[in-house]
């Protein structure tokens, strides 16, 4: 419930759009479906809503990202690693990646390191790019089915 001066009231409806558009988690209770009686008579009312739904489009972040330089491809990326590498990691028994946490380094050099190992660039200024490429290339991984039954 939101108290406000009775002279301007907000819009219920387009708050309730705003929360959904914040909120982090998905939203689960339906929405409340809000009409405008007689909306062929009432013109402003209806370019009131259109300017509520496309505020609420603008502040959503861009569903992709435009990298400045070249990436290299996800699929690219989920490739098979040469054999020699393969062997290696499965010898170590884990032991072959290392473990950064134990490591004294600044964040900026575990990214660096982790998207090395990766073959994910990482270029002056645009440590965001790879970390999004990292992280899509995570939700690859997680989403293929053939690591969900193994």
């Amino acid at each position: 419930m939101l108290s406000e001066p009775s002279s301007k009231q907000s819009d219920a409806s387009a708050i309730e759009l705003q929360l959904r558009a914040a909120s982090k988690q998905a939203v689960r209770a339906s929405a409340q479906v809000r009409s405008i009686d007689h909306a062929h008579t009432n013109p402003g009312k209806v370019a009131q809503w259109i300017r509520n739904v496309e505020m609420v489009h603008r502040r959503k972040p861009p569903a992709s990202v435009h990298f400045t330089g070249v990436m290299p491809d996800v699929d690219e990326l989920m490739q098979t690693w040469p054999a020699e590498v393969e062997a290696l990691l499965n010898e170590g028994g884990g032991e072959a990646i290392p473990d950064l946490a134990a490591m004294d380094l600044s964040l900026e050099e575990q990214v660096r390191m982790v998207c090395g190992m990766l073959d994910i660039p990482v270029r002056p200024g645009r440590k965001v790019e790879s970390l999004h490429l990292l992280f899509t290339l995570f939700a690859a991984f997680r989403d293929n089915q053939h690591f969900q039954s193994a």
